[in-house]
């Protein structure tokens, strides 16, 4: 709505100066963008908004190939579920930088970065968290944790990361790489994210019986306050009350307008942030996954259908739909880089 707004305004503008019809008007605004899509057959850049492969698939031949991309700065990591070593992406040229090696501990689940030499990585068979150096590839320090994280997430000088089989966020300083603290959550904290206009981190519970035996229960958002060391506020994320304890969370995205977003069974929950009063429903659509292109201010939500995968691109408080195409094949995750 800004874009077209201020071309309205320059349109004006260049009538009062008595433009004829055949002069030209340049616009400066480039639409044109990459998106890097995950699936088994490998990882592929798309050009968008037309939606056409721009790239054939980089390390196709990996079993289950990359479960994660994300975007830091000018760096894109993308994590494989199989294999010891994130690849690291030049975010503009879409051609592999680096190598951070895991190799002791496996393979990687999750990455957040403190800084711009220093990065967090959970792990999925070991109890712990990887310090990454990113100037070298290598991980210097490991940090014991009681059990294994599932997402991991930075702001400031803190860490917070979720262990679902303990019911427990553990925060971390990143100046000593300690442990100061380990809060008990709601039952199954499984996603993090980091909501640094207000100081907190937002934790995504699924409620029991989704991995574990136990009665099924609502999915839950929590929201910790480091400075107290404290869940100050939750909040109920079923959606419709129908079925609501079988509902399961499938991702979340904390934007920097003080929104979060998390996938459900029955349509895409927004909680607000700085309120943390209540739950709505944005989307009704049956969504696998929820990712951002903070350079653009969009979200992008996946979802699967035997035909392949179907993609939406939304506006920043995921209420319009600006462009919809599918994939052929199961996308696992998404990642939008602007050029």
């Amino acid at each position: 709505m800004r874009h077209l707004l201020l071309s309205s305004l320059f349109g004006i503008a260049l009538l009062s100066f008595g433009c004829s019809p055949t002069d030209t008007v340049i616009n400066t605004f480039d639409e044109t963008w990459t998106l890097a899509t995950t699936s088994q057959k490998g990882l592929a850049f798309v050009s968008m908004p037309s939606g056409t492969q721009s790239s054939e698939f980089v390390w196709g031949d990996f079993p289950n190939s990359f479960s994660n991309i994300t975007v830091f700065r000018d760096r894109m990591y993308a994590l494989n579920d199989w294999q010891t070593f994130i690849l690291v992406f030049d975010a503009t040229t879409t051609t592999v930088v680096d190598t951070l090696f895991t190799t002791l501990y496996e393979y990687p689940n999750d990455i957040a970065f403190a800084n711009a030499t220093t990065a967090y990585v959970a792990m999925k068979r070991y109890n712990v968290l990887l310090v990454m150096d990113l100037t070298t590839g290598f991980s210097p320090r490991v940090i014991e944790l009681p059990g294994k994280a599932t997402s991991v997430a930075c702001f400031g000088n803190l860490v917070c990361a979720v262990i679902p089989e303990k019911n427990t966020a553990v925060l971390i300083d990143t100046r000593t790489n300690e442990i100061t603290k380990s809060l008990q959550t709601a039952a199954s904290p499984f996603y993090v994210g980091a909501d640094a206009a207000n100081e907190n981190f937002v934790v995504v519970c699924l409620g029991d019986g989704k991995i574990n035996a136990s009665a099924p229960s609502n999915p839950i958002m929590q929201f910790v306050r480091p400075e107290t060391a404290s869940i100050i506020a939750s909040v109920d994320i079923s959606g419709r009350a129908t079925n609501a304890s079988i509902q399961r969370p499938r991702g979340l995205l904390v934007t920097a307008n003080e929104e979060a977003f998390v996938p459900v069974q029955n349509g895409l929950i927004r909680v607000s942030t700085r309120t943390r009063s209540k739950a709505s429903i944005v989307q009704l659509e049956s969504y696998d996954g929820i990712y951002a292109n903070p350079a653009r201010a969009e979200l992008m939500t996946v979802r699967h259908s035997p035909e392949g995968s179907t993609i939406d691109v939304f506006d920043e408080f995921a209420e319009n739909i600006k462009y919809t195409f599918v994939r052929p094949d199961s996308v696992r995750a998404v990642a939008g880089v602007a050029k």
